[in-house]
This record gives C-alpha cells, structure tokens and sequence, in this order.
C-alpha cells in the first residue's frame, strides 16, 4: 500500500514537472524582448534584493529607500542586457519563455572571458517556474554557445540573506554540462 501511494506521487510529480517543463523555448534574445526581460527582472529584483537591502543596510540611504536603488538596478540591467544583446560576439543572452503564455519566465546573461571560461553575469527565474530545471537548462545551453567552455565563474553576492542562493550556484553550475568541474565563485 505505502509502495503504491509513493509510486503513484512519483508519477504525479513526473506528470506535472514534465509537462511543464516540455512547455519551456530556450532561445537567445532580441533587442524585442528587453522590455519583457525588464519586468521580469523588475519582478525579481523587488522579490528578492528589497528585503536585503532593508536587512543588511538599515543604517544606509539604500535600506532606508530601497525602491530608489531597485529602480536603478532595474535601469542598469536594461542598459547592459542591451549592450549584450547588441555586442554578441563575446556575450549571450538566452531567454525561457513558456510556449503556451508566450511569457518570459528566465534570463542568463553570461560572457565569455577566455577560451575556455564563461562567467554567469545574472540569471533570474519568476517565482513559479523555478525549481523545474530552467536554469540549469539556460548554462547548458550557454556553454553549448559559447562551444569549448571548460570553466564557469559566477560572482554570487555572500551575506546571510544569500546563501540558498550561494549553495543553488553550486549546485547548478556542478551538474551542468562541462567536461571540466572547475567553479570559481567570488566575493
């Protein structure tokens, strides 16, 4: 009976997660999704960064009005996912969209800085399509453009509030696809 019941959830979760999983276009960008990767990134920057902001630096202008520097933030981002949209040669921007919303749900803006090293620039999920292997999909799919990559660097931002974060890199970046698991992260 307890066989069967966890048999039964293991088919659920592989019906629900593939399903919606098989509904996800890993594609590059176009300078006609900056806007749509804007608000997304807006989405994720406000869900995200304004409780660090207000946690860690209370004392500051940027914990006492957060919403001024997200904005910024916001106003950076489009500035660089331009540029890297722009300048493809050394810099990829591969998008997830959902084929049946048509939604943008992820980003990865990522570079290569040698040869043989990619550094993630930013990735960013929305909410409710996360853990459902989008963003291992969008560094496999950046390591297969950039062709030969052996190492993948990420800066991740270490302070209290970003350790899931810090621990999740590591998992991503471990079980994607390079032929070599060299990971460097730094502070």
């Amino acid at each position: 009976m307890q066989k069967n019941i966890l048999l039964q959830l293991l088919v659920i979760s592989l019906l629900y997660y593939g399903t919606l999983y098989s509904s996800i276009d890993i594609r590059k960008a176009s300078a006609n999704d900056v806007s749509s990767l804007a608000e997304l990134y807006r989405e994720v920057c406000y869900e995200y960064f304004k409780s660090i902001y207000v946690n860690a630096y209370s004392h500051l202008a940027i914990g006492k009005e957060p919403d001024v520097y997200l904005e910024l933030a916001v106003k950076y981002e489009i500035d660089a996912l331009t540029k890297a949209i722009n300048f493809e040669e050394s810099n990829s921007v591969l998008i997830a969209s959902d084929t049946e919303t048509k939604a943008t749900v992820g980003m990865l803006r990522s570079s290569k800085v040698e040869e043989i090293a990619m550094l993630l620039d930013l990735m960013f999920i929305q909410k409710k399509y996360r853990k459902m292997g989008i963003g291992k999909s969008l560094i496999n799919a950046s390591i297969k453009y950039f062709n030969g990559i052996h190492t993948c660097l990420a800066y991740v931002y270490n302070c209290t509030e970003n350790q899931k974060v810090l621990k999740h890199y590591v998992y991503l970046i471990w079980n994607c696809e390079l032929v070599l698991k060299n990971i460097h992260y730094y502070e």
